[in-house]
């Protein structure tokens, strides 16, 4: 997991995440005020789903890991907790990774906790358990974009 601001995504184009391919997006995003959905950028290399949300409670919450995607989840508003831990040390609740690409795991112990705030984004490669969406002290409306980077 990687936790920065996305003027700082360059730094990262070393993990081959298409950065300046992102960062295009999220002026064109702002810019134009895109509505929630899917939008291509490089076919299914590289896209983007623009989300509108409220903050969960952490019990509503879940693990998942992706095992052919790269999640970039960029905080355009609000901000959330997201909790990470490796894959390795997390049991198996469901699988869709053949139909979805996710795979959902029972709540975790002694895992990292971050708040992810506007301006800011969150790596999580497909190694990284990551449970996004949980509010910070109280239920937050979160405008997000998350970029799915194809993994070689």
């Amino acid at each position: 997991m990687i936790v920065d601001s996305i003027k700082n995504i360059e730094k990262y184009d070393g993990l081959n995440i298409k950065a300046s391919e992102i960062l295009k997006f999220v002026k064109k995003a702002e810019e134009a005020n895109l509505k929630d959905g899917r939008y291509e950028i490089l076919g299914e290399d590289l896209f983007a789903m623009i989300q509108t949300y409220e903050t969960k409670p952490e019990g509503e919450c879940r693990f998942e890991t992706h095992n052919k995607y790269i999640d970039v989840q960029y905080i355009r508003e609000g901000k959330e907790v997201m909790d990470y831990k490796l894959r390795e040390k997390l049991t198996v609740t469901e699988d869709l990774s053949e139909t979805k690409d996710v795979i959902f795991y029972e709540d975790a112990e002694d895992y990292t906790r971050t708040v992810i705030e506007a301006g800011s984004f969150a790596l999580f490669l497909p190694h990284d358990g990551h449970k996004p969406g949980i509010e910070c002290g109280k239920i937050d409306t979160v405008k997000k974009i998350v970029f799915k980077i194809k993994t070689a």
